[in-house]
């Protein structure tokens, strides 16, 4: 007969900590666009942009584009859902969906009569946003403990990831000619981020002794940090061009706090007939916190032939060494007094993301837009950084319109976004009586990531 002792518990209890590190697209750089043409063009638009979210793709362009007065990019509706097939065993799958009718960014510009040919812009914009939840629960009757016949076994999981990063900048422009521009934003950005995973797992003999395993682990996190992103654009009528760098990131502070409590009883880890409790409990606060962020080169251009007007960009983020993004001391377990570490760290590889799109004129006050951009995960590797997990990389197909009415444009369209992966199976509850063990995320399982956004958003002129 198959016996369970304590390691295989805390194998269970292990594995389910892979997953609190579970987050949705804050490892790749193109997850949000920014005014009404961006989001219908793929973010296309390095070397066309022509509203106020100059200020973000080619402050260059700000000193061009003649008076802007305000623009609001706003997400009527955004739906999204990742599926770790079998993420609990055969036929099992683990799923978490959101939904955030959230405005992405928010701008207008600045008029002083001292600024004589410079151009200034504020923005607001949500440069990355992401909820998950994932849940699974198990009632049964198996053979999983020591004790002779099935035990009733019942267990319960919950794992919570949740970003949020706000960027607020102030941009300068100013044309060197009636086709060259040069410009400057200032970001200041802040990022609130955490993870939080809970697990209850109990067993029943039939002679009524009952073994019990929890375990809560929380880390979050809040971080400011300061960058600068510098640009030229250039206007030939017919051909547009442009050319944008974006800083490393410069820490303004941070801080954070951790939990970690797990416990076991009820079970005999050595077979010597008596139980071996476990219990490592911890809090933190008032941890040091930082987030980094690499170089970034950013190309493009459009050309517009009759009606139509090509659109073409691609940006190059560099690599980010490994960072601990929350520094905990590590701490020793009551009982037995093992050492527990509880850190965050990040690290994030080069990659080259590109999109193209398509924009044609039906009359002077309705036009058409379709693109293509791809988005590729930025994680470096899953052993590299529990910050995030997402090594899909992300293909994204948008199409839309815009009607002007009077002074405002109002954009309708809709983006599909997708990608595919793979990730740790969390749990084999399907082979608990067959295989003797509990799979530590050993097994690699699919991952499915799938986004619908119904996009609403209007400019309003001067």
């Amino acid at each position: 007969m198959r016996r369970r002792t304590l390691a295989s518990w805390l194998a269970l209890l292990g594995v389910f900590a892979t997953s609190d590190s579970l987050a949705g697209q804050d490892s790749h750089y193109w997850a949000e666009q920014y005014g009404t043409r961006a989001t219908m063009l793929g973010g296309a638009m390095i070397g066309s942009v022509s509203d106020l979210s100059a200020v973000y793709y080619n402050p260059g362009a700000l000193a061009l584009i003649g008076d802007q007065g305000f623009i609001l990019s706003a997400r009527a509706y955004r739906f999204g859902e990742f599926t770790i097939e079998d993420g609990a065993g055969p036929g099992r799958d683990l799923a978490s969906s959101s939904s955030s009718p959230l405005p992405t960014m928010l701008a207008g510009s600045l008029q002083f009569d001292w600024l004589g040919e410079s151009r200034l812009a504020y923005s607001i914009l949500s440069r990355n946003q992401f909820d998950a939840n994932l849940a699974t629960t198990l009632i049964d009757r198996r053979d999983i403990l020591a004790a002779p016949g099935d035990e009733d076994l019942a267990s319960a999981f919950t794992a919570n990831a949740r970003l949020s990063e706000t960027w607020a900048g102030l941009a300068w422009g100013y044309p060197i000619s009636d086709r060259v521009g040069v410009g400057l934003t200032q970001f200041l950005a802040s990022r609130e981020q955490s993870f939080e995973s809970t697990l209850l797992a109990q067993a029943a003999t039939t002679a009524g002794d009952v073994s019990i395993g929890t375990r809560l682990r929380r880390r979050s996190f809040t971080h400011y940090r300061a960058l600068w992103k510098v640009g030229v654009g250039v206007d030939l009528g017919a051909v547009t061009m442009g050319l944008n760098v974006t800083t490393p990131s410069v820490s303004l502070g941070g801080s954070g706090g951790a939990t970690y409590n797990s416990s076991i009883s009820g079970l005999d880890i050595d077979g010597d007939g008596a139980e071996d409790p476990l219990l490592a409990s911890d809090i933190q606060t008032d941890l040091p916190a930082a987030f980094q962020s690499p170089w970034a080169i950013g190309v493009g251009g459009a050309y517009r032939f009759g009606d139509s007007r090509l659109h073409l960009s691609a940006e190059w983020f560099g690599d980010q060494k490994q960072f601990t993004a929350l520094d905990t001391e590590p701490f020793t377990a009551q009982t037995p007094a093992e050492q527990i570490e509880n850190d965050l760290t990040g690290e994030f590889a080069s990659v080259l993301n590109w999109g193209v799109g398509i924009e044609h004129t039906l009359s002077d006050r309705t036009s058409l837009f379709a693109s293509y951009s791809l988005d590729h995960s930025a994680v470096a590797s899953q052993a590299a950084t529990d910050l995030v997990l997402t090594e899909y990389d992300i293909d994204r197909f948008g199409g839309g319109a815009s009607f002007t009415v009077g002074a405002t444009e109002i954009m309708l369209g809709v983006v599909w976004s997708g990608g595919t992966g793979t990730f740790p199976r969390l749990v084999d509850f399907e082979d608990l009586d067959v295989r003797g063990e509990i799979l530590a995320g050993t097994e690699q399982v699919g991952l499915q990531f799938r986004e619908w956004t119904v996009v609403f958003g209007f400019e309003l002129g001067t």
